[in-house]
C-alpha cells in the first residue's frame, strides 16, 4: 500500500510543499524548519520510497541554492528523473538549461521547486543527456546503453523585476545528436 500524505517521520514537523504528478504518479516535497535553513524529503509514492532527510542552511549569495537533489536514480529497476531544490527569497522565477537543449520554467512554491527531467532512448553514442550507467550500479535490471537522463546545466534565478540575480552552474553535458520520435515533456510540482 502507497504511503499517505503523513510527513516522514524523521522530521514529523514537515508540511507537503509540493506535489508533482510525474509518469511514476505522485511525487511529494515535504519540507520542515531547521533552524535558519529548511530538511526536505522526496516521496515517490507508487515506489512506496521516502528520500532523505536533507537538511540545508536557507540560501544565501554564496550559496543561492540549497536543498538539492539532482535526478536521476533507480528505484525498484524503474529510471526517475526528479530534482528538486530551494531558491533564496529574492528569486520569484527560475529557469533551468537542460543538457538536451531544453530551457524550463520551474515553478516555484514557497521558494521550493520539484521537477520531472526528460529520459530518452538514445544509442549509445548520443551526447546530451548522462547515461544511466553513469548513475546506476551494474545489475541494476536497467538497460543502460539505451537509456539516459537530460541534467540541468544551469539554473537562472529572477527576480519581481526581471533582474538576474542568480546563477549556478548543474551538471556538465553536451548536446544530444539524435533523439527518440516522441519528446518528453517536462512535469512542473505544484502546490
Amino acid at each position: 500500500q502507497p504511503l499517505q500524505r503523513t510527513p516522514p517521520p524523521e522530521i514529523a514537523d514537515a508540511h507537503l510543499a509540493v506535489r508533482l504528478d510525474s509518469s511514476l504518479g505522485p511525487v511529494y516535497l515535504w519540507v520542515a524548519p531547521a533552524g535558519d535553513g529548511a530538511c526536505t524529503s522526496l516521496e515517490i509514492v507508487s515506489f512506496r520510497e521516502r528520500s532523505g532527510p536533507q537538511c540545508d542552511s536557507a540560501p544565501t549569495a554564496e550559496t543561492p541554492l540549497t536543498n538539492l537533489k539532482l535526478g536521476p536514480s533507480v528505484v525498484l529497476n524503474r529510471g526517475r528523473n526528479v530534482t528538486s531544490g530551494r531558491v533564496g527569497a529574492g528569486v520569484t522565477r527560475l529557469e533551468v538549461d537542460l543538457s538536451d537543449g531544453q530551457v524550463a520554467e520551474l515553478r516555484l512554491v514557497e521558494g521550493f521547486f520539484l521537477v520531472e527531467l526528460p529520459t530518452y532512448k538514445l544509442s549509445e553514442r548520443s551526447t546530451g543527456c548522462m547515461r544511466l550507467s553513469d548513475w546506476t550500479t551494474p545489475g541494476s535490471g536497467l538497460d543502460s546503453s539505451t537509456s539516459c537522463f537530460a541534467v540541468p546545466t544551469e539554473f537562472r534565478g529572477f527576480d519581481a523585476d526581471g533582474r538576474l540575480v542568480m546563477r549556478v552552474f548543474g551538471i556538465s553535458a553536451t548536446r544530444p545528436t539524435r533523439r527518440s520520435r516522441s519528446q518528453p515533456s517536462i512535469s512542473r510540482g505544484r502546490e
